[in-house]
């Protein structure tokens, strides 16, 4: 075990102290910091020339946002996808750091003799989370690069945000198996944590239906939505779609509550994170591929069943995930 070694005065002389620190904990501290550090360089590099918070900027495609139409006060998905990847980057980092720490633990016995499955359950859901990030993060870079607003990017990007939704639950659940390790009081706590932000991204995801409506009332050149006729009609559709997505995560906190669940095994949960892994990687692709644009006439938007899909894949993904951590 490295120490840090320094002289000081005491009181009857010269005295030699030494202080011990875990290689682990230090090493898990000083990854966080470097990422930390390395994300804000990146917000800030991304910051500089920026013209897309510039209220004089005006964009030139004839679509929702230009100054042409009148509808300068609308959700632009593009420049919203772009702040995306810079926060799923962020997220990124803090997930190495935690993956350093539990492979750290891990190899020093106690929990990781006595809890095997438990901490393989969590090395498995960050490992997840990371990828889920990651690739969400690529996929709204595909979107954020696209030079006008049409129909399918909407689309697009309700299938990515599943992706990202079910990464960012995963790394919240990684933590609630770590504190049932190591803290165990604070379980129940992180639990919670894991339900409210399976809601959030729910509620979040679901408001894209409203996004597709404006882009198609901002340009003459794109017909009315098959399912969409008014814009009261589209906020209905996503509040419908925000409770579709937050039912499923209220069973499984209640049901966690409950004590209802399997005993942990390392079969389970690698189980788990493989068809995660799987869900995550296929949202994000066909929401990659969603932004590619029609040679055969107007690009199609998000239909309702898709909408609907979306929005249980997402609650039923962190209803399982409760249901499958330890209590």
């Amino acid at each position: 075990m490295l120490g840090v070694r320094w002289r000081g005065a005491v009181a009857s002389g010269q005295g030699e102290h030494r202080r011990s620190w875990p290689d682990g904990p230090r090493s898990a501290i000083l990854l966080l910091a470097a990422c930390a550090g390395a994300y804000l360089a990146t917000r800030a590099r991304a910051g500089s020339g920026d013209d897309r918070g510039d209220p004089t900027h005006k964009e030139s495609d004839g679509h929702l946002g230009s100054a042409s139409d009148g509808n300068d006060g609308y959700y632009d998905i593009r420049k919203g996808a772009s702040g995306y990847v810079h926060i799923l980057a962020g997220l990124g980092g803090v997930v190495v750091a935690g993956l350093v720490f539990v492979f750290t633990f891990s190899s020093q016995g106690g929990p990781g003799t006595t809890h095997p499955a438990e901490l393989t359950f969590a090395a498995g859901l960050l490992a997840l989370g990371f990828i889920g990030c990651t690739v969400g993060a690529f996929g709204f870079a595909a979107l954020a690069g696209e030079q006008k607003l049409t129909p399918n990017l909407p689309a697009a990007g309700t299938l990515i945000g599943v992706g990202v939704i079910i990464g960012i639950a995963s790394i919240l659940g990684a933590f609630e198996i770590l504190a049932s390790v190591y803290l165990r009081p604070s379980r129940i706590l992180f639990a919670w944590l894991v339900a409210g932000g399976g809601v959030a991204g729910s509620v979040y995801n679901a408001f894209t239906v409203v996004d597709e409506y404006e882009i198609r009332t901002g340009s003459s050149g794109l017909g009315p939505s098959v399912w969409l006729k008014t814009r009261s009609q589209a906020h209905s559709w996503a509040k419908i779609l925000a409770v579709v997505g937050a039912v499923p995560v209220a069973a499984g906190i209640v049901g966690y509550q409950l004590g209802l669940g399997p005993a942990q095994s390392s079969t389970r949960a690698s189980l788990f994170v493989a068809v995660g892994l799987a869900v995550t990687i296929a949202a994000v692709l066909i929401g990659a591929i969603r932004t590619a644009h029609s040679t055969k006439g107007e690009d199609s938007g998000i239909d309702r069943k898709t909408a609907l899909a979306a929005q249980i894949v997402v609650g039923g993904y962190v209803c399982a995930l409760l249901f499958f951590l330890p209590r």
